[in-house]
C-alpha cells in the first residue's frame, strides 16, 4: 500500500468514526436526556426545582399530579398550600400541596407549578427518587420516549411532531379522571387484547413496572391459584397486592405485541378511580413511544 492510500485511509476511517461511535441523540435536534432504568422500565432522570438540583425523579405519564417527596419540600422551603386528596390504584390518601417558583426537566421548564408533598415509598426511595414528574407537567410538551437509548425528548414546539412518522393513535378521553380542569388526563390509548372479546381502554404508563388490568366482569381470570401474590406501592403509604394474568397479545394499530405480563389487583376494583379506563400499559413494551398531548394522538414502535 502507498503512502498516499495509508493517509487516504486514515483520513475515512477518521470521517467514518464519530459517525460510528456518536451518541444517540433525539430527533429535530431537540434537546437529548438521557435516563437510568428503575424498576423494570420506569424511567428516572434528573429535574431541578426552583434552579436546585437535580433530583432524580420517576417520569410518569400515567400520574396527572406532580409528587416532591415532603423531605425535599421541607429543605426547600416551598410554601405549604393545603391539603389535597391524592388518588392511586388502590389507594386514597391526604396528601399537603406546595408552589413552586419553576419545575425543570432537560429543556422544559415550568414556572409556578403546584405540586403535592408527600412521603416517597421504601421501594422508591431505595432508587434515591425524589419525587414523580407527572402529566401536569408533561402535558405542556410533546413526548419522546426512546427506550432502546435510554433517552428522554421534550419538545414545547412542533419540531418532534414533523419529524416522527409512524401510524398515529388516537388518545381517548379520560372523563372523570379529575376535577381540576386544569389537570390535563393521561394519555390512553384503545386496544385489543387476545383473550378478550371487547377493546380495553388502556392508559399509556412510564411509571409502571408492568401492565395491570382493573379487574372486573369480561377481562382475564387471575392465573392458578397456586401463585403467589405480588406485592407494589406507589409514592403514598399504601402497600398493594397484585395476581399475574395470563399473558396477552396486545394489538395497536397495525402493530400486534405478543406475551405483555399483566397483573391485577388482588382487592379488585372498588376503591380505584381511574374514569373510563381498564388499566395502564407500561410504555416499556415499546421501543420508541411518541405522545403528542397537544394533537392528542401516540406513535409506538415495536422492538
Amino acid at each position: 500500500m502507498t503512502a498516499f492510500h495509508r493517509i487516504a485511509c486514515f483520513a475515512l476511517a477518521a470521517t467514518l468514526a464519530p459517525a460510528l461511535y456518536a451518541k444517540p441523540h433525539c430527533p429535530a435536534s431537540v434537546i437529548s436526556l438521557h435516563f437510568r432504568p428503575g424498576h423494570g422500565s420506569q424511567i428516572i432522570a434528573p429535574v431541578m426545582i426552583d434552579h436546585t438540583g437535580p433530583y432524580d425523579f420517576l417520569v410518569d405519564t400515567g400520574t396527572q399530579v406532580t409528587i416532591v417527596d415532603s423531605g425535599l419540600t421541607a429543605a426547600l422551603h416551598l410554601n405549604a398550600g393545603g391539603a389535597v386528596q391524592l388518588v392511586g390504584i388502590g389507594s386514597n390518601e391526604r396528601a399537603g400541596f406546595a408552589q413552586t417558583a419553576s419545575i425543570a426537566l432537560g429543556s422544559g421548564e415550568i414556572t409556578g407549578l403546584r405540586i403535592v408533598t408527600q412521603s416517597i415509598q421504601p421501594q422508591l426511595a431505595d432508587l434515591r427518587i425524589r419525587g414523580i414528574l407527572g402529566g401536569y407537567f408533561l402535558s405542556r410538551f410533546d413526548l419522546l420516549i426512546d427506550n432502546a437509548h435510554k433517552l428522554l425528548c421534550l419538545d414545547g414546539g412542533d419540531a418532534l411532531r414533523s419529524e416522527l412518522g409512524g401510524n398515529h393513535v388516537e388518545l381517548q378521553n379520560v372523563p372523570g379522571s379529575s376535577d381540576d380542569p386544569g389537570l390535563s388526563p393521561p394519555p390512553m390509548i384503545t386496544v385489543r387484547l387476545s383473550g378478550l372479546n371487547a377493546m380495553q381502554h388502556l392508559l399509556l404508563d412510564s411509571g409502571a413496572s408492568v401492565s395491570l388490568l382493573y379487574g372486573g366482569e369480561g377481562q382475564p381470570a387471575a392465573g392458578p391459584s397456586g401463585s403467589s401474590p405480588l406485592r407494589g406501592s406507589g409514592a403514598g403509604s399504601g402497600n398493594r397486592n397484585f395476581i399475574a394474568l395470563p399473558s396477552q397479545d396486545v394489538r395497536i394499530g397495525k402493530f400486534n405485541f405478543p406475551h405483555i405480563v399483566f397483573v391485577a389487583l388482588r382487592e379488585g376494583k372498588s376503591d380505584i378511580r381511574s374514569g373510563d379506563a381498564d388499566g395502564l400499559l407500561t410504555t416499556g413494551i415499546f421501543r420508541r413511544v411518541f405522545i403528542s398531548y397537544s394533537e392528542h394522538f401516540a406513535v409506538v414502535e415495536p422492538w
